[in-house]
């Protein structure tokens, strides 16, 4: 039987990426890679926003690694606003300029 846990992560995502699509304004959402990757790129009227997604961020690692794809967007779309979705974190492990939207409140928007 299969784990109904299994992949959660990317079912999250999938979730942000369904309520960014039902979203009027914004028109075009990307998958960003360079160096690290952003989840999602898009546009919202003329701001430009880079978003990751996690079910759960616990180790300075994982922090690490969501952080340094939002880090290298900022480089390229130095006007961004970059977010973290997150269902659960350590608050401890972001002191990073960005900003932390708890996923079942992007969720409801």
């Amino acid at each position: 039987m299969a784990d109904p846990a299994a992949n959660i992560g990317r079912r999250l995502e999938n979730a942000v990426y369904l309520q960014l699509r039902n979203c009027e304004d914004v028109k075009e959402i990307f998958y960003y890679k360079e160096a690290k990757e952003v989840d999602f790129l898009y546009q919202r009227g003329s701001h430009t926003s880079c978003v990751n997604v996690a079910y759960r961020i616990y180790s300075a690692d994982t922090a690490r690694r969501e952080l340094s794809g939002l880090e290298d967007a900022r480089r390229v779309f130095p006007n961004a606003e970059c977010s973290l979705i997150l269902n659960d974190w350590d608050p401890t492990l972001f002191t990073e300029n960005v900003t932390i939207a708890p996923a079942w409140k992007f969720l409801i928007q």
